[in-house]
């Protein structure tokens, strides 16, 4: 299925870490691009506080959004070609 129309109304929101490693900065960065090619905007949000905090932050909402969005959207839990992509050029 086409996610165009989806996509049409489509933000990102980057939760960044100044901590973070450099494979991680990386892989960041690249999604960044991929979306940012293909139209989507692309919003930075820098984590605060302790190490583990913000890592189970980070974690518990990312999941909680991409779950809660996809069932509204009735996205499957497929591999999809932008996933593919983003492997492959973090490979």
């Amino acid at each position: 299925a086409s996610t165009r129309p989806l996509s049409a109304d489509f933000s990102v929101i980057m939760l960044e870490d100044p901590a973070d490693h450099t494979r991680n900065s990386k892989r960041m960065r690249i999604a960044s691009e991929i979306f940012e090619e293909r139209g989507i905007s692309v919003h930075p949000v820098a984590l605060r506080g302790e190490a583990f905090g913000k890592a189970l932050d980070a974690a518990v909402l990312a999941d909680w959004i991409t779950y809660a969005l996809a069932s509204h959207y009735g996205v499957p839990d497929e591999e999809t070609p932008l996933i593919a992509d983003f492997k492959k050029r973090i490979a």
